[in-house]
């Protein structure tokens, strides 16, 4: 897996934020008396009043159920940011391998000083 580039990421990020969105979407029509695309659909009172009020209430004022709803919604976003982060370590950790491989492979050539710049330079390239 390649590491995504901060605008691949963005559009990774709006791809869930659509699909999202649509599931959404599907299930409020799905809720709705004569659900016809175009045409007016009513929402149920009993659902209307529940979205209205959950709508306009802070998130740390939720009840524990609203808030595991929205928590389901975030953990997709965490799943794509940590297949990014993921493979953001396992290059860095690559990289230090192979840095020490060579300190150790190679100590006339590449000696401590030398790999504990590029350790260094690296942590300072996050």
């Amino acid at each position: 897996m390649k590491k995504l580039t901060p605008e691949e990421l963005r559009e990774k990020l709006a791809e869930l934020a659509h699909s999202q969105w649509s599931d959404w979407m599907e299930h409020l029509f799905n809720k709705c008396s004569n659900p016809q695309i175009g045409k007016v659909a009513t929402i149920p009172a009993e659902f209307a009043d529940r979205w209205g009020r959950q709508m306009n209430t802070p998130y740390n004022e939720l009840s524990e159920l609203e808030k595991d709803s929205d928590r389901k919604e975030a953990d997709k976003y965490l799943k794509v940011l940590e297949s990014e982060i993921t493979q953001n370590n396992k290059d860095l950790v690559e990289k230090v391998w192979a840095m020490a491989y060579k300190a150790v492979r190679y100590p006339e050539e590449y000696s401590f000083d030398a790999f504990e710049k590029d350790l260094n330079s690296l942590s300072k390239e996050k």
